[in-house]
């Protein structure tokens, strides 16, 4: 595997196979293809049509195409997140290098397309805050097509929006109708493309997520979530994770715009804690959300400097001999987040009930 952009170079190959006709979740046949062995292609079939178009490039042009890209969507990225985190926008830049074991850099080294999954959810939470169900719906299933756990954010329209109940079910109904006609129409490659995401089993630096923390936790050597033991804090934890940020968010939505921006953080952090896989440039999305807790609450000003001292961890030379908990320390901040926001949304509740 090369050091630099090795996710663009999957995408590449396995948008060649399609195009060849070939199976592009068959892992020895892009090591083939490929002359090494390469990292699994991932994705559902919904992009390979894309992705296809784009491998007739030659590959030094379908890097340089990509990472241009990406460089456009992060810079339309931080405009939106300048709307939504408004005054204390100063800080995005560096938030983004540093926060979160370095989520940006993490995101340019591998080549994914977190950048890009990022600007289409904040585009939707954007519009939801605004009272924009549709353009919302519309955005999250568009999201949702390169990383299926996107679509869990439509969820959110059983919150306080205009029109929501009528925008929920068009997009669901709508939502299962595609996926039923994409599945009936390449039975065989959505098959596929599932038996590999079950299959997979990352931790620590490369998975840091819940899902994986409790896998190391109770010693789950190998399998998924669904085969261990670790299956049921799982999935009380989210549970409880869920429930609390949807009564809280279900309040907040319907009180003004500053609350429901409030309720779309609370609704980003639950969607980190509770994704089954989430590596370190998918935390590139709670950049906003770190902002606003470090710029708003003074109390924790020398928690920021931690938290940005932190990021540069990974990329120390000594980052192999960290102890495992370090893995997981994006995790544990987005966990501390979501507490200090539900806590500060709970208590402007009940002082405005008095």
């Amino acid at each position: 595997m090369d050091l630099f952009q090795w996710d663009t170079e999957v995408y590449f190959w396995a948008g060649r196979a399609w195009m060849n006709g070939s199976d592009p979740y068959d892992l020895m046949l892009l090591t083939k293809m490929t002359g090494k062995q390469p990292l699994p292609f991932v994705y559902p079939p919904t992009v390979l049509p894309f992705l296809g178009i784009l491998s007739l490039l030659p590959l030094p042009i379908f890097h340089l195409v990509f990472l241009a890209a990406k460089v456009g969507a992060l810079v339309l990225l931080l405009r939106c997140w300048r709307r939504i985190v408004g005054e204390q926008a100063s800080g995005l830049v560096w938030f983004a290098m540093l926060g979160f074991h370095g989520a940006l850099f993490s995101d340019l080294g591998a080549g994914n397309i977190a950048v890009f999954e990022t600007l289409l959810v904040w585009l939707a939470l954007e519009a939801w805050i605004d009272g924009q169900a549709e353009r919302f719906a519309f955005l999250i299933v568009l999201a949702g097509q390169p990383k299926l756990a996107p679509l869990a954010f439509i969820a959110m329209l059983t919150w306080h929006s205009p029109r929501h109940r009528r925008t929920l079910a068009v997009s669901i109904a709508g939502l299962a109708a595609l996926m039923g006609a994409l599945v009936a129409i390449a039975p065989d490659t959505w098959n596929r493309f599932f038996s590999l995401a079950a299959a997979i089993d990352e931790r620590g630096l490369n998975n840091q997520s819940q899902a994986a923390l409790w896998r190391d936790l109770m010693g789950v050597a190998t399998g998924s979530i669904a085969s261990g033991k670790a299956l049921i804090p799982y999935l009380l934890a989210s549970a409880a994770i869920v429930l609390a940020t949807w009564v809280i968010g279900y309040r907040a939505s319907g009180l003004g715009k500053e609350d429901r921006r409030q309720a779309a953080f609370l609704a980003v952090l639950a969607y980190a804690l509770i994704a089954p896989r989430f590596k370190s440039y998918a935390y590139l999305i709670l950049t906003p959300v770190a902002v606003e807790v470090f710029e708003t609450m003074p109390s924790y000003k020398i928690m920021k400097y931690i938290f940005l001292a932190a990021g540069v961890m990974p990329f120390m030379p000594f980052s192999e001999h960290l102890p495992l908990a370090i893995a997981y320390l994006p995790l544990g901040w987005a966990a501390w987040f979501w507490w200090l926001l539900l806590r500060r949304e709970a208590i402007a509740e009940r002082r405005a009930a008095v």
